[in-house]
């Protein structure tokens, strides 16, 4: 879309492993072949992705329920989202990440899961301290003298 939309991404080495065995076995595997191509080798146009991609997945994994919203693409990007907040990592990265163009706008776009976030994290650490104690109380007054 614009210069600024173009940044590098988070890449678990499971997936980029994956992604380098499809592309080995593509017929378009040259160093700036898209990794999913057409088959005259151009990117694929996002609708076929869903149809073909997407919608085949949802279907294998029992996701398209009667009554359900549908899934769409762009719901990956907010799970993605939903998933890094819950690791908790900075609202700086997150927003480079998603190529927002400052931090306050994810903020006022995801604000809601950094704080459900932040308080999971606070009573999970309060629960564990609580529990620890219940479960060996001479430990904890020792160590609290």
């Amino acid at each position: 879309k614009t210069p600024r939309a173009l940044r590098s991404v988070l890449l678990f080495p499971a997936l980029a492993t994956l992604l380098e065995q499809h592309r080995a076995t593509s017929a378009h595997n040259a160093p700036l072949d898209p990794v999913f191509a057409t088959q005259t080798g151009q990117p694929m146009y996002y609708r076929n992705v869903t149809r073909r991609g997407l919608a085949v997945a949802v279907q294998r994994a029992g996701l398209d329920r009667a009554g359900e919203p549908r899934l769409r693409f762009h719901d990956l990007r907010h799970g993605f989202t939903a998933l890094l907040i819950a690791q908790g990592l900075s609202v700086i990265f997150i927003s480079r990440m998603l190529g927002h163009s400052s931090a306050s706008f994810t903020l006022d776009v995801y604000g809601g899961l950094f704080d459900r976030a932040e308080h999971m994290r606070r009573a999970s650490d309060a629960l564990e301290h609580e529990f620890a104690a219940s479960l060996n109380p001479y430990t904890t007054e020792k160590a609290a003298s």
